[in-house]
């Protein structure tokens, strides 16, 4: 190393340097302007930069929280290029953030994120280690990741409670009130005979079950072919979601 080299290195040992997005960091080690040996001491990580990038600004910690001062790209093999995993790990993050959404979706102000996935590099290997990632359904659209259908408490994303579905699964147990007097989803009041219809929604078409004295009885027909239309979806779709969405299928029933 010349003198002027010595020199720079004794400027620079120790020196700590303000980036854009990731907080500060220290020089370590000085080989040459090309060769910086940098530390991030918060979260702790050691990489290497050439001197203009660090006095720009523009040295990047992989483990400092970027995204909603939470979430990191964190170091491995996946970054934003990985497209698909990327977009759902950003929409998740948007939908647990994001103060504007919840103002749109404001069931979502309670639904959190696991401490896993707030790095990025376990998300997208839990991603690509899903057989229907990045599947599609018989029109072509892809699979949603869905995080009601394996948990109870439908208010945290995490590998235990997420998986990937179909659209037309992922709506098909969600309840639904469609008008004004809040009977029960599949029961409504036909005001021409002032009888209650029982109705069902099947495969995209809505189907008059028949006219009932009461609501129990109305609700009674719409609870028994809803769960025989549920376990026909799944024999239509077994083999093509997981197994463990199909048993939910099969032995699901109606909430009275």
């Amino acid at each position: 190393m010349d003198i002027r080299s010595l020199r720079k290195r004794d400027e620079l040992l120790g020196k700590t340097f303000k980036t854009n997005k990731c907080g500060e960091c220290v020089v370590v080690e000085y080989t040459n302007n090309r060769n910086v040996k940098i530390e991030f001491l918060s979260p702790s990580y050691t990489t290497k930069c050439n001197l203009e990038d660090l006095k720009r600004g523009k040295a990047y910690n992989p483990l400092y929280p970027t995204l909603y001062g939470k979430g990191c790209i964190g170091v491995g093999k996946y970054s934003s290029s990985n497209k698909e995993a990327y977009s759902l790990w950003l929409g998740i993050f948007k939908r647990v953030c994001d103060l504007e959404y919840h103002k749109r979706q404001p069931t979502y102000s309670s639904v959190t994120i696991c401490d896993e996935w707030l790095n990025f590099q376990n998300f997208a290997e839990w991603c690509y280690s899903q057989k229907f990632f990045n599947a599609k359904d018989d029109r072509g659209n892809p699979y949603q990741l869905d995080k009601d259908f394996l948990s109870s408490d439908k208010k945290v994303y995490s590998p235990e409670t997420c998986c990937f579905i179909p659209s037309c699964i992922n709506k098909l147990l969600q309840p639904t009130r469609c008008d004004k007097l809040e009977l029960p989803t599949g029961v409504s009041l036909s005001k021409r005979t002032s009888k209650f219809l029982s109705y069902l929604n099947r495969f995209g078409k809505r189907v008059h079950l028949g006219y009932h004295p009461t609501c129990e009885e109305a609700l009674n027909t719409y609870s028994r072919e809803k769960e025989l239309y549920v376990k026909e979806v799944a024999e239509v779709w077994k083999g093509r979601i997981d197994e463990k969405i199909y048993n939910i299928l099969i032995d699901w029933q109606v909430e009275r």
